[in-house]
């Protein structure tokens, strides 16, 4: 059933099973099999997911609205003791995270939230355990 005017929510789940099934649809117009058992054997193989052999992964659904900059990278936070300077050495130095890259609005509102408004006392503790 459609979404009506007022709600144009996009139901992931649902969108994912009609994209597989039409695909599955193209694929056998497209190779056409007279065969009834090779047809049959290349549905399942179809039908099946990435689990099951299926030629079909899972399909990812992405918004597609861009993230906004914050104005902020992980130096900043860490900075004003929200997040702890060895962790921002540790993602900088492995390149996971470089401490100068820009955070997008939503990593710097996850991390101030995470932080619940209190600064790092001392970040040698992790748990209540020295590290």
């Amino acid at each position: 059933m459609p979404p009506s005017s007022s709600n144009l929510q996009l139901d992931a789940l649902d969108a994912e099973a009609r994209l597989r099934k039409r695909l599955i649809e193209f694929t056998e117009a497209q190779a056409y099999l007279r065969d009834p058992v090779l047809r049959n054997a290349c549905r399942r193989v179809w039908l099946s997911d990435e689990g099951q052999g299926g030629l079909v992964s899972g399909i990812w659904v992405e918004p597609v609205l861009p993230s906004r900059l914050s104005g902020y990278s992980l130096a900043d936070p860490a900075a004003e003791g929200v997040v702890a300077p060895w962790l921002v050495d540790q993602l900088n130095g492995s390149g996971a995270f470089p401490r100068n890259r820009q955070l997008f609005t939503h990593q710097e509102k996850a991390i101030r939230a995470s932080a619940h408004g209190t600064a790092i006392s001392n970040p040698g503790r992790i748990h209540g355990r020295q590290r």
